[in-house]
């Protein structure tokens, strides 16, 4: 690993995505390894509910446990603390593809290329 850290699935945990699913696989992740100080979510609602149950358990997000993102929703910026995520620029990705649908509706017939965005960390105080 780049830092150091080694890979344990033992923190692995599957839920759906909802806040209150964060929330409890939190709850039962904390209470088997205490010692975790970051977790990801794959989706921001599910890192809502992470942040959540941090605060139940009386910890701080940001301080005592790092907590990051997926899919950079608006709410985002507005949580508090403000979560780190990684954007996918959905916004972006919905551009292109609208235009290159509209361009193959007007009859272009150009190979089918592929169009990369790459995902971009958005630092915000979640992370400390």
């Amino acid at each position: 690993m780049e830092h150091g850290i080694p890979f344990n699935e033992r923190y692995i945990r599957s839920c759906s995505a909802s806040r209150s699913e964060g929330a409890k696989v939190t709850r039962e992740l904390l209470a088997q390894h205490p010692e975790i100080t970051a977790i990801i979510g794959y989706q921001d609602i599910v890192a809502f509910g992470v942040m959540r149950a941090i605060k139940d358990l009386g910890k701080t997000v940001g301080k005592d446990i790092a907590v990051v993102g997926f899919d950079d929703v608006a709410e985002s910026a507005d949580t508090n603390p403000a979560l780190t995520s990684i954007s996918v620029s959905a916004r972006e990705i919905g551009r292109a593809a609208g235009e290159i649908i509209l361009s193959r509706m007007e009859g272009d017939k150009q190979p089918y290329k592929s169009v990369v965005f790459p995902p971009k960390l958005v630092v915000r105080s979640s992370c400390g």
